[in-house]
Parts: structure tokens; C-alpha cells; sequence
């Protein structure tokens, strides 16, 4: 477990990684051991952390790709709050949806209110790739349906 105060440790994990689950790594307060400890996004409390790799460490090691691109449909901001995502929240994104095997790039998840939420995209790449029968239909609404009142001939008059 990795001790210390609040403001050296949110300053580590800026820079480094959990080895076993990449950059979800948070400050948290431990009550048993009477201070602020780092903690991985998975629960458990590592005894070290790894430096982040650079952009070209990650090419070259396979490892999570750059932000960003031409075709990048991920969003940049918080749907909920409006709030501009930064690059811990992006990434942590990114890590989210390999979990469940989506692509955030392709728009597969997103964040609203601080939350991940897999998308209408991500559903419906879900159900092709495991070879769920989805469709998504429409239809106009009628007359009764647009308007409630208008289903009581005497409101028309």
C-alpha cells in the first residue's frame, strides 16, 4: 500500500499506472491506516505503481493508443455536465470499454455525470458481433399520438 499526503500522491498518479490495470489509479482516504493511500479503479491498493508510458512506448508496446484522430468519435465532454474530459478521464474511458469489448472510438460508451455508459453505438455493435437479431424501426406519429387532444372529435371543434 502506497502512503503519503494527499497532494504528493495525486501528483503520482498523474504520471504513473497500476501494472495490472493501467491509468485508473485515484487517491483515496484509508481509514485503518489513518491516511490518504492510492488506489486502483479495480479496488485493490497496489504496493507499486509504473510510470505512464509515452506516446511512443505505446505504439511501439502495443499498448493504449493516442487520443484523438481524424476519425475519433469519442466524446470530449461530459454529456451530463458539460464538463471538458481530461486526458485521465478519456483514457480511463478507453479502459472501460475494452473491458466489455467495444471500441471508444468508434463512440461505443461515454461519460454523463461522471458515470461510463455504454451507448445506443455500443449496443448495437454488441448484438452484430454476437449475433443478436436487433433492429431499430420508426414510424410517424398519428394524429392522436402527436396531439392527446386531438383523439376527442368534440376538442376539434
Amino acid at each position: 500500500m502506497i502512503k503519503g499526503t494527499k497532494d504528493f500522491l495525486e501528483q503520482m498518479v498523474k504520471s504513473h499506472v497500476c501494472p495490472e490495470h493501467g491509468p485508473l489509479l485515484c487517491v483515496a482516504w484509508h481509514a485503518g491506516e489513518n491516511s490518504y493511500v492510492i488506489r486502483c479503479g479495480e479496488g485493490h491498493y497496489p504496493e507499486e505503481i509504473a510510470r505512464e508510458l509515452t506516446p511512443t512506448q505505446q505504439y511501439k508496446e502495443g499498448a493504449l493508443p493516442s487520443v484523438g484522430g481524424p476519425l475519433d468519435l469519442m466524446p470530449k465532454a461530459d454529456l451530463g455536465s458539460g464538463e471538458i474530459l481530461d486526458q485521465y478521464m478519456i483514457r480511463a474511458l478507453i479502459v472501460y470499454a475494452q473491458k466489455y469489448g467495444l471500441d471508444a472510438y468508434r463512440g461505443h460508451v461515454m461519460l454523463m455525470y461522471g458515470k461510463p455508459y455504454i451507448g445506443l453505438d455500443g449496443y448495437l455493435f454488441h448484438a452484430k458481433r454476437s449475433g443478436i437479431e436487433y433492429a431499430l424501426r420508426s414510424r410517424p406519429l398519428d394524429v392522436a399520438e402527436a396531439i392527446p387532444e386531438a383523439a376527442d372529435p368534440r376538442s376539434l371543434r
